[in-house]
């Protein structure tokens, strides 16, 4: 259903991690657009689960997630003459911060992966999602390490899992390469940040439900563009996977507009994005 590649020279990647290729550049992942299905839930781990890159840890990602809402700041908006500004509350998660999302998926790739023992580094809010979430994988450990003046945001990191290391005089880039100079010393993985496909990959789709949430009937022009094409629908259009999204996104908006975008990707060929359109229209009603 998915395939890892380099995003330069397309050679496939093997079944163990690598951040990168040998020929230097990044690995990414391609899903196999024809059997991908978007199930019907308010959990994005279970809406989105064959477009993420897992196939044997979906059983271990969060059961009662659900995305975090998004506050209308009037006062605020008002000051900055931004009168359609709004904040999205991510305190509803576990480790009260958008990379819980990244994590969860993360683990479930390294794991995978064969990982077992990783080394990373973070400012904070990354390596305590990651010291959070790990407990779901209780033959995982984390080697962290933290520049002095981040120590203190690392929180959930006071258990067996968690090796932590704190760095006087260091700065965050000191911490993320002596992480890939421990690693390598003790035969262990260095995870490499955001480098680590799947913290892409578990970051990636709150963007396209949030956009139709909040961008109504303004945000229309744009996912058409998206959905069928920067010039309509001869023209050259995204990936599936992006058009699907814009598909989800139109569903949210529920208007007439709307409606008549889906209708034109109805038949699309993709059968990802038929699917995605599908969905959109009974959320749509009308």
């Amino acid at each position: 259903m998915m395939r890892f590649h380099c995003v330069a020279c397309g050679e496939i990647a093997g079944d163990a991690y690598q951040a990168f290729c040998k020929c230097g550049s990044m690995i990414d992942v391609e899903y196999d657009s024809a059997r991908v299905r978007l199930a019907d839930s308010a959990n994005p781990y279970v809406r989105f689960r064959d477009l993420l890159p897992l196939a044997d840890t979906r059983d271990r990602l969060p059961s009662d997630a659900r995305y975090s809402p998004a506050i209308h700041a009037k006062a605020l908006g008002a000051r900055f003459g931004l009168p359609k500004l709004y904040l999205k509350d991510e305190t509803v998660l576990p480790t009260r911060s958008t990379k819980d999302r990244m994590a969860a998926v993360a683990l479930g790739f390294l794991w995978e992966r064969g990982v077992r023992s990783f080394c990373t580094s973070s400012t904070g809010n990354s390596s305590t999602s990651y010291a959070s979430a790990i407990r779901a994988f209780p033959d995982m450990t984390l080697h962290l390490f933290t520049a002095e003046d981040f120590v203190e945001r690392v929180q959930h990191a006071d258990h067996p899992q968690v090796q932590h290391f704190g760095m006087r005089d260091a700065s965050f880039v000191d911490a993320f390469n002596h992480a890939a100079t421990y690693a390598a010393q003790h035969k262990l993985v260095s995870e490499r940040g955001f480098f680590n496909l799947g913290r892409r990959e578990g970051l990636k789709m709150a963007y396209f439900e949030a956009y139709g949430s909040l961008a109504g009937v303004t945000g229309i022009p744009v996912l058409e563009k998206m959905l069928l094409g920067k010039g309509g629908l001869l023209s050259r259009k995204e990936d599936p996977e992006t058009r699907a999204c814009a598909a989800m996104a139109l569903g949210r908006i529920r208007s007439p507009e709307a409606r008549a975008i889906l209708d034109k990707a109805a038949q699309d060929k993709e059968p990802l994005v038929r699917n995605a359109v599908s969905r959109a229209l009974r959320e749509v009603g009308m």
